[in-house]
């Protein structure tokens, strides 16, 4: 049914299978205003340990939450089906990344450097540069070494919004319409 509806959506993955990679749930739930804003629908998705972020990324606002309702069909039909996707560095990037959907990936403790990152379709990567502590794993750990989560936090709302303008056309709160650049 979410497919079907005739309004565009974007799919939010707030999750990942280490803490580290995670963009904070209140990003994303500043994110999902603003999109909401902008005339899209929301959808959230991830995995059953996800559902605390996802529960936090969807409190007060009229957006599906489908965190742990989907199997892996499923999940990959949504991101098909999505206008665009935000993401952690995650298995949600890689299915992105194989059906060529516009993929906005916030890479927090790790880095797309180590060849992990998007590919073969239009994504944006939106990273806290100039931390001397990042990378701090090849791939994430549970708890941040340095104890500030500033990879984590570092990141706004903004900053990702502004990345899904350079991939779709995306009404801003004035009702104009944001269009940067494209990276293939």
């Amino acid at each position: 049914q979410i497919c079907e509806e005739q309004k565009p959506f974007v799919l939010l993955a707030p999750g990942s299978q280490w803490e580290t990679k995670r963009w904070h749930a209140a990003g994303f739930h500043e994110l999902a205003k603003k999109l909401m804003q902008s005339g899209f629908r929301v959808v959230i998705t991830g995995a059953p340990s996800d559902a605390e972020a996802c529960v936090e990324v969807a409190a007060g606002l009229n957006v599906a939450n489908l965190c742990g309702e989907t199997t892996l069909e499923d999940l990959t039909a949504l991101v098909r089906w999505s206008k665009a996707l935000v993401c952690n560095d995650s298995m949600t990037l890689h299915i992105a990344s194989a059906l060529g959907v516009p993929t906005v990936v916030v890479f927090c403790a790790t880095s797309p450097s180590f060849g992990f990152g998007p590919w073969k379709n239009r994504a944006v990567v939106v990273e806290k540069q100039g931390l001397f502590c990042k990378p701090c794993r090849r791939h994430g750990s549970r708890r941040c070494p340095t104890g500030t989560n500033a990879c984590m936090t570092g990141v706004s709302a903004d900053e990702v919004f502004a990345g899904l303008q350079s991939l779709i056309s995306v009404r801003d709160a004035s009702g104009g319409t944001g269009r940067l650049h494209v990276i293939e």
